[in-house]
């Protein structure tokens, strides 16, 4: 009883004064955990990448073309590197255009999502090509499930890698399967 005597309100009167405003606490949101960084960072990583993927794959058409017999790029099905390449240069040089426009607006999610599983297919196609995952291709799907999980929110980047493990996988099978290539690759897929 004295403890709470001497502790009461009387003796120690509570002071309540209002904190300034940069150091009230911020409370627990939903989306107070989010990493996404704000818009206008969001914006500048999408134009890097975007130059990423017009460098990549304007190397890539450009060492296919310069020396088609001698590189292993294309050497299992070429026309289909070929008109993949080409596919994916143009597209990311129109990509890389539009993009340019959007200075100061939010790019929706929805549209950077179809950009990511549109390079996953794309790099997909160029390593089925170029003989799956011993050509060294497949790796390059993982500069752009990192990009994606930088950019995309919350579930959509864990989407993304695991679509390009199954497109990865499904390429494996399919090459073991339909065109006799060795089955010791499925490891290195997954």
């Amino acid at each position: 009883r004295q403890a709470s005597a001497i502790l009461s309100d009387k003796h120690f009167p509570i002071v309540k004064r209002k904190l300034p405003r940069r150091l009230n606490p911020t409370p627990l949101r939903p989306d107070f955990m989010d990493a996404t960084p704000p818009p206008d960072q969001n914006l500048r990583i999408l134009q890097i990448y975007n130059l990423y993927r017009l460098a990549l794959s304007a190397i890539l058409l450009a060492s296919f073309l310069t020396n088609p017999i001698s590189t292993q790029l294309g050497n299992l099905v070429p026309a289909l590197f070929l008109q993949t390449a080409l596919t994916y240069t143009a597209s990311s040089l129109l990509v890389l255009l539009v993009f340019r426009r959007t200075e100061h607006r939010e790019v929706p999610q929805r549209l950077i999502s179809a950009l990511f599983i549109g390079d996953i297919l794309a790099l997909t196609l160029l390593s089925h090509a170029s003989s799956g995952v011993e050509s060294g291709l497949a790796l390059l799907h993982l500069v752009t499930v990192a990009a994606g999980s930088l950019l995309l929110r919350k579930r959509m980047s864990t989407f993304l890698a695991a679509v390009a493990s199954i497109a990865i996988i499904f390429s494996e099978a399919y090459l073991n399967l339909r065109m006799s290539v060795p089955a010791n690759q499925y490891i290195q897929a997954g």
